[in-house]
């Protein structure tokens, strides 16, 4: 509301200055330019409704009850720290809240790549934030 209010004063201050502007800048018999020549609508904020969240169906975070899509979608999931055990130069996850304290992994004995990307999955589902479960 408090955006919506200074728009408004905004707009009040440009119509002011416009007005002034052509009252100072227009000769005597120019009839150019009057206030009462102003009509003005309403003017109402726009307004998104519906679920946001990741709309791209081939992204690892989508949700599919998302309307408007969040920009948030990533197609590679992994790990961002170069000192991690699984650091994935690939990744387009980083930008992900806590990603690197989800995906990394700094134990030697990670077990299998099928195992490490199960777990990663999981996590994704676990702490996605559009999530429904």
């Amino acid at each position: 509301m408090k955006k919506q209010n200074q728009l408004y004063i905004i707009l009040a201050i440009i119509i002011i200055l416009v007005v002034l502007y052509y009252q100072r800048n227009r000769s005597q018999d120019d009839s150019s330019f009057k206030f009462t020549d102003l009509s003005f609508g309403s003017i109402e904020p726009v307004q998104q409704s519906g679920v946001l969240g990741c709309t791209d169906q081939s992204a690892l975070n989508y949700e599919p009850t998302a309307t408007i899509d969040s920009g948030n979608c990533f197609y590679v999931a992994g790990c961002c720290d170069v000192n991690a055990t699984n650091y994935n130069a690939q990744a387009d996850s980083c930008s992900q809240p806590n990603n690197n304290q989800i995906m990394c992994v700094y134990d030697q004995n990670v077990g299998s790549v099928t195992q490490l990307n199960q777990r990663i999955r999981q996590l994704i589902r676990e702490s996605n934030p559009f999530s429904r479960s």
